[in-house]
């Protein structure tokens, strides 16, 4: 999703009161008039059973598209809920046209299998709630993970997936970034990951760099590359090299080499220190080491 404050708000759109609100009024008016549908031929127990198969199938859906999308939606989501309700009631519609229920209508959210559930409507009354209840516990620590984020003077991580979605985005400017530091030299080279990968995507080739007498950088941004649990201090900075006049190390990247990412500094002249989560003896040679350093991503 697009970092703009357009894309936020149109994410924050189906929690809106005022929206959900109306949806609320017109899914109980709907709900109302299915279940004095069902009580003209005596089966109310159909709507009891559908609505809650339904109520549990769109808490799911929801759920599901909240953890991999890191978005709420869709934008009606009560409306969701009727709209679910009326498929799973979608042959007893038919039945008083004149068709019979058959096996194939389990389509419509197991239609007919949904009567033989042991425990009948007080079964499918829990796992209707088990459902619900952890879309809303899942919705409440999102929202929460964005406020936190708002308040720290962060964007909001709208359409960020992982862990993230249920807890806020690690602050850049307070934690450190784990890097690896290849060769010795005054102007470093940041080589970036994209997606998916990690600094070993780019280790082959900042040894070859290394190789040939340049010095290289290879972040993993936050959230990437394995965790490094212990650190001790090392002697290495990142400085800009003085005949250039540049403020920034040069920044390659994996799937766009024609626009730079941030680097992971951007002070001038600055010496950034770095931890080295090596301990005892070095797993690499002295070119390599694998290090932290604040900054950006």
């Amino acid at each position: 999703m697009s970092a703009t404050p357009g894309a936020w708000a149109r994410a924050y759109r189906p929690l809106r009161p005022r929206s959900l609100t109306v949806q609320l009024v017109v899914l109980v008016l709907a709900e109302v008039a299915l279940y004095s549908s069902y009580a003209d031929h005596d089966a109310l127990f159909h709507w009891a059973t559908h609505f809650l198969v339904a109520l549990g199938f769109t808490a799911l859906l929801l759920l599901g598209r909240l953890l991999v999308t890191g978005v709420p939606g869709p934008r009606y989501l009560l409306l969701t809920l009727l709209g679910f309700h009326l498929y799973a009631m979608a042959p007893d519609l038919l039945f008083r046209g004149g068709v019979p229920h058959y096996r194939w209508m389990d389509v419509f959210l197991g239609h007919v299998a949904a009567h033989y559930l042991p425990g009948g409507d007080l079964a499918w009354l829990l796992i209707a709630l088990a459902c619900t209840a952890g879309y809303v516990t899942a919705l409440t620590l999102w929202l929460r993970a964005r406020h936190s984020e708002a308040q720290a003077g962060l964007p909001p991580g709208v359409g960020v997936t992982g862990a993230a979605v249920l807890r806020p985005q690690l602050d850049p400017r307070r934690h450190q970034l784990v890097h690896e530091h290849h060769g010795d030299g005054r102007e470093p080279t940041v080589l970036v990951h994209a997606l998916g990968a990690s600094a070993a995507f780019w280790r082959p080739v900042a040894r070859q760099l290394a190789a040939a007498g340049y010095v290289s950088l290879v972040p993993d941004p936050l959230g990437f590359g394995p965790p490094c649990a212990s650190a001790r201090t090392s002697t290495s900075t990142i400085r800009p090299p003085p005949s250039s006049g540049s403020s920034r190390p040069a920044v390659t990247t994996e799937q766009r080499p024609t626009t730079p990412r941030p680097p992971i500094t951007t002070r001038r002249a600055a010496q950034a220190r770095v931890r080295s989560c090596w301990s005892g003896t070095p797993m690499a040679p002295r070119s390599l080491s694998r290090s932290r350093t604040p900054g950006r991503t």
